[in-house]
This record gives structure tokens, sequence and C-alpha cells, in this order.
């Protein structure tokens, strides 16, 4: 396993000690270690989503620290790498990269699936310390299947490199067998959901909760494919009647969702949809014109046909809206009259002009008749005047009929919504 740097300096002893005139440099050997060595590529979809990358799999099967430096890496007598070099650890393993691979082809799918394993009410602590049904919380499993296909499009086996490091020389040999070049997969787990956990074990060389390194040995022109499964457990919490609905409606056999949770989660969809449409008749009691703003006559018809809210509940607000109805067609009777009373002394003022254009011809037919209609129009502007009042003085009664309906209404309101509160209490 490759390492991340040592805490302590590696000290090497030179067995023959050197000397170094003024001014002179040299490059002085200090140790000389003979490795073993495995020629692999490693395919890892973080790197490459296509191509693997030639590596040589170097082992410390000496006894000694090796200290951090730059190494080189040939292959068939060529330099084709130079990169950094990890300490390491007697015992220790370490991939040196030296390149992309053409070679193998990866093909990489994923599929997913998720499932309800279990389905548990969900308690809240209320204000007056009892446990308060405020939901389910649903335990979910996850599989995540990678699919890997990976064809050796090599027509021979390959050839042996060597990598040589500075400071102490590190020589390890890496052959390529007749069998094909081992090929690593590294596989990293999914950390959604706090983290799946690699379930595959097959081909499984290194292997920790959310890491697993896979080998595998293609013969040239040989395909191979492989599943990688994951699998992850969380929870979530259900308490909007939105998804409440939505978890009832998929029908959970019995060993999910006991019969008897059941049956308490219709109770409580039950109540958060009376409390909904407790809601919306409380947004129509703040003030007189808000009635029949939220709640249909259509709606409240159903709610009186399902007994969704109780009898006298829905008696007074249908009493309400028969109030606010009746109002409001006083107020347009009201609103005609006052039109109409205008347009009467708008043709006041016109028989009056007319009137004027002929005092100097004296009483004739035409003024006798502007003189009649006068009269006639100004009994309709005191009739006007009386039913206005009248009207008036009905509206006056109506609203205030209406408050104090509206009052008794929201006590009604509060009571049902309190009796909620008390029913889904242990």
């Amino acid at each position: 396993m490759q390492m991340s740097g040592l805490s302590e300096h590696v000290i090497y002893h030179v067995a023959h000690p050197v000397s170094l005139a003024a001014g002179c440099t040299a490059s002085i050997p200090i140790q000389s270690f003979s490795l073993s060595g495995e020629r692999v590529l490693v395919f890892d979809s973080k790197i490459s989503d296509v191509c693997a990358s030639k590596c040589v799999l170097i082992r410390n099967t000496s006894s000694s620290v090796l200290a951090p430096g730059t190494i080189s890496v040939s292959e068939n007598g060529r330099l084709v790498s130079q990169t950094d070099f990890a300490p390491m650890l007697p015992g220790d393993e370490s991939l040196v990269s030296y390149g992309e691979d053409s070679t193998i082809s990866v093909e990489r799918a994923v599929e997913s699936s998720s499932a309800v394993t279990g389905v548990v009410l969900w308690w809240s602590k209320g204000t007056n310390g009892r446990r308060t049904l405020s939901g389910a919380r649903q335990t979910h499993e996850e599989i995540k299947r990678t699919t890997y296909v990976i064809k050796n499009n090599a027509t021979s086996s390959t050839g042996a490199s060597s990598v040589v490091g500075d400071m102490a020389t590190v020589t390890a040999m890496a052959v390529g067998s007749s069998s094909g070049t081992p090929l690593f997969i590294d596989h990293v787990a999914d950390p959604r959901h706090e983290g799946y956990t690699i379930m595959t074990t097959d081909h499984a060389i290194k292997q920790t909760t959310a890491f697993t390194r896979y080998r595998h040995v293609l013969e040239p022109q040989a395909e191979v494919r492989f599943v990688v499964e994951e699998r992850a457990t969380h929870t979530s919490t259900h308490g909007s009647l939105p998804q409440l609905k939505k978890l009832l409606a998929s029908q959970l056999n019995e060993s999910v969702l006991a019969k008897a949770d059941c049956q308490r989660l219709e109770a409580i969809v039950d109540k958060f949809e009376r409390r909904r449409l407790l809601a919306k008749i409380e947004s129509e009691l703040a003030r007189p014109e808000l009635v029949g703003s939220s709640v249909s006559e259509q709606e409240l018809h159903g709610w009186r046909e399902q007994r969704a809210l109780p009898t006298q509940l829905l008696t007074s607000l249908d009493g309400l809206h028969a109030l606010k109805a009746k109002r409001a067609e006083g107020q347009r009777q009201l609103s005609l009259s006052r039109a109409r009373i205008e347009e009467v002394f708008t043709n006041q003022d016109r028989l009056r002009e007319n009137i004027r254009s002929f005092e100097k011809f004296g009483t004739n037919v035409l003024t006798e008749r502007y003189l009649k209609d006068l009269d006639k129009e100004e009994d309709e502007l005191i009739a006007k005047r009386r039913a206005n009042a009248a009207l008036e003085e009905a509206d006056a009664a109506m609203l205030t009929e209406m408050k104090a309906t509206l009052l008794v209404l929201a006590a009604d309101v509060a009571r049902v919504r309190e009796s909620l509160e008390l029913e889904v209490q242990e």
C-alpha cells in the first residue's frame, strides 16, 4: 500500500566512504536494492473513462525503508517516464504509473434501483410532553450495479519494464507473462446516502469499506464482463399530506408496513386533510370581505357529502356564504340606484337649461312638458333615496350579522382543530 509520507528521516549508512575534492561534483550511489515488481494495468474511472494506465507494482522486499525521491521507468531499454517516488516501508507495495495503455478497452455502465424495506411510525414530542404521531419513517435499500466490459485487444504478450530510483539504487524488473498482463480495477463506492458498501468480493485483492481493487488477467483478444454491486441503507421521514398520500398509495406489503400502522397513518392523513380544510376556512374569517374567496359552493357541497367536517360548522359556513351573497345583491341594487340618481341629476340640469332658454317666449307646450318631466324625476329621486336608505340599513345589519357569525365560526374551527391534535397523541 502506497504511503503518503514519513514522519522521520531515513538514514542510509554508506558502506565505503567516498572523498570528494573541493569544487567537484559527483553522483554517488549509496545503496542498491533489488525488488520484485509486476507489470500491471490499472483502470480508475476517476482518471479515465476508457483507458487503463500502465503501471509497475513494486513490492519492498528489502528490510530497509526506501526514502522519497524520483523514479525513472524504462521499457525495452527506452526511458518512458520519470515520476515522484513515495516512501516505502518494508513489505509495502506501490504503483508506479508510466503512461496510458492502448490495448485494453473498458466500457462502464451503471444501473441503480431503490426499494422500501420497512416503514415505522414517526413520533415527535408534543408541547405537553406526550408523543404525537407526526408521520412515517421509511427505510430504503439502494442497490447500484456497475458493469465493466473489458477486452484485451493485444495480439501478443508484452515485454519487460524496469524502474530505477535515485539516492539509493532501486531496481525492479517487471516482465509480462504469456498468460497476459494483470488488470487492476479500482472501484470507489458511491458516497451518497452516507456511503455505499461494496458487496462484490470475487477477484478482490484489496478491500476497504469504500474501496476495492479487483484483479483480472486477460489473454490477448479475450473479453470479460464483470459486475460490482454496492448497497446502501438510509431512512427518510414523511410528515406532509402529499408525502403520506403517496406512501399509502404505494400499497406496501404487511411485512414492510404493518396493518395497524397503516390504519394509524390513514388516520393522520385524514387529520391532515381536515387541517387543510380548516386552514381554507380560516383564511376567510379574517374579515367579511374575504368570505367566499377560498371555499367555493361546489367545495362546500362536496365536504358536506363526504362529512369531512362537523355538520354544525359547515352549516354556519353555508349561512355565512348566503349572507355574503345577499349582501352582494343588496350592494349591487344600491349601486344601480345611485347610478340612476346621477343620471336623473344630469337630465334635470338639461331640462332646467332648456326651460331658461324659453323664458323670453313665455309659457308654451314644450315648457309645460319640461316642468312635468322635472316633477316626475323629483318623485323618482325621493323614492330612490328612500330605497337606498333601506338598502344601506339592511347592508349594515347583514354586516353586523356576518361579523358575529365570523366570531362564532372562528371559535368552532378552533375547537375542531384542538380535537384533531388530541386524537393522534399517546
